[in-house]
């Protein structure tokens, strides 16, 4: 099945579907692409008339920046009100669901990209790899090393000392292995970016399968995935995750057409249950409402989860060394629901802000320069005979 692309609005969806667009403008209520105050009405895009009837509009598309603003909020706000004394403290737990939730996402952006670009095997890895270390990798070293220097900043203020196996760990942390050492990540969200990029390994060989092969090879396919997450119960693996992953990749068929609605739901029974034997039940849901939440259509306009959206990565990547600075700074404040609102306000203030100047300065640049790198263009039967 060949799918056509008809797009109006830049690329939608791209290596990334996170938007380009400047978040001040989002939160000042101004949208690219025909969002605006009143409502959503962004261009549709169509694989092919019976996967319109399914995949709608490119609506859909701005639910997935919603969806990484909640993820990484989520997640911002359990550290806020773990790493302090906080009355909020036993609500906050439930932010580490924005894990799960950056899982089930990346599982479906992921095939989503590689459905519409001209990837189609192992040929074309350094080329995905390439785009993927570009986009992500300038943003984190920064903040490997950012948060390496706030600790030894911080630490003659606090009259600690840091250990040396800090500065010992940084090589480790570079190439995601801090699990297999014995020490440990200085930045507490680094281990779920270590599971990232296992599966952005995996992905190369299970793409081909999934989007350009046979509907038998690719359920074959589903079945090792769904098969695999059975194997280890060692969480510092990809394939303890795979169910999460999964779900979004069961998503990302749907959204092109490749799987019905009736086995849709099937695929992501077999993940849930195969899920159930490493996760609660908890995780599973919310993974389950992501994926269904992809295709809700935005009708209003949800101007911070958008701008956080837009700037996830480096909201994820800097809330801890920099907002719950501002949480053990701001705690000397008096024991009050006024003192804990006002610290935790300041905090994400502040963490949007130096989120704003990284998305601004490292990570759009970063973003930019890896969309300029291209698959190798496709040579089509009719060219060939020309």
């Amino acid at each position: 099945m060949k799918w056509q692309w008809i797009e109006s609005c830049g690329e939608l969806p791209s290596d990334d579907i996170r938007s380009t667009v400047d978040p001040i403008r989002l939160l000042t209520g101004e949208a690219p692409c025909g969002v605006s105050r009143g409502g959503i009405s962004l261009t549709a895009v169509y694989f092919n008339q019976a996967a319109s009837q399914t995949a709608g509009h490119s609506d859909h598309l701005e639910s997935i920046v919603v969806l990484r603003g909640v993820a990484a909020l989520a997640v911002a706000f359990f550290h806020f009100t773990h790493f302090a004394t906080s009355p909020l403290r036993s609500i906050g737990v439930y932010g580490t669901l924005g894990v799960p939730m950056f899982f089930v996402i990346s599982g479906f952006v992921i095939l989503l990209s590689l459905a519409r670009s001209d990837f189609r095997s192992l040929r074309d890895a350094p080329i995905f790899l390439s785009r993927r270390l570009l986009r992500l990798e300038p943003a984190y070293l920064c903040t490997v090393f950012l948060t390496v220097a706030l600790l030894f900043l911080a630490a003659p203020i606090n009259g600690l000392s840091v250990s040396d196996s800090v500065l010992k760990s940084v090589p480790w942390h570079l190439a995601y292995l801090v699990p297999w050492t014995s020490y440990d990540w200085i930045n507490p969200v680094f281990w779920s970016l270590a599971i990232e990029f296992q599966f952005y390994l995996a992905v190369l060989l299970l793409a081909p399968q999934l989007l350009f092969r046979d509907a038998w090879r690719m359920r074959g396919t589903l079945a090792i995935v769904a098969l695999l997450s059975l194997v280890s119960s060692d969480y510092r693996l990809v394939v303890f995750h795979l169910p999460l992953f999964g779900i979004g990749i069961v998503g990302a068929l749907f959204y092109v057409g490749r799987l019905g609605r009736a086995e849709t739901v099937a695929w992501i029974l077999v993940f849930v249950l195969g899920g159930s034997i490493n996760f609660t039940w908890l995780p599973l849901a919310v993974g389950v409402v992501t994926c269904i939440a992809f295709f809700v259509p935005l009708r209003t306009s949800l101007p911070i989860l958008s701008a956080a959206g837009v700037m996830s990565y480096s909201i994820y990547l800097l809330h801890v060394p920099i907002g719950v600075k501002v949480i053990y700074l701001l705690g000397r404040l008096p024991n009050s629901t006024v003192a804990h609102i006002a610290t935790l306000t300041a905090a994400f203030s502040v963490t949007f802000a130096a989120s704003y100047v990284m998305w601004r300065w490292l990570e759009r640049p970063s973003l930019l320069l890896a969309k300029s790198i291209q698959y190798r263009p496709r040579t089509t039967q009719a060219g060939a005979a020309s």
